[in-house]
């Protein structure tokens, strides 16, 4: 099954914080994945190719404290307009 979206965008991210040219970034997923674009990746190829991003120094960016969903809580937006009304 191919990568979603958030993930494809976040190797773009890696490849061009790490300023990887095209033909660098290319052989690298071949030497990792064994795949030529990031469209062939599987979950298991994806993981593989953050790995050598990682090794080369890309840090995954941490979540904000607003993007992360608690289940059966109101969002940060829902609460500020719970505090308005309140």
């Amino acid at each position: 099954m191919a990568i979603s979206k958030q993930q494809k965008a976040v190797i773009h991210v890696a490849k061009s914080q790490l300023h990887l040219a095209d033909d660098e970034y290319r052989a690298m997923l071949d030497r990792a994945a064994g795949v030529s674009s990031s469209i062939q990746l599987d979950d298991a190829g994806f993981d593989k190719v953050m790995a050598e991003f990682e090794r080369r120094g890309f840090r995954r960016p941490r979540k904000r404290e607003q993007d992360v969903r608690r289940e059966g809580m109101p969002t940060p937006k829902q609460l500020g307009r719970i505090r308005a009304l309140w």
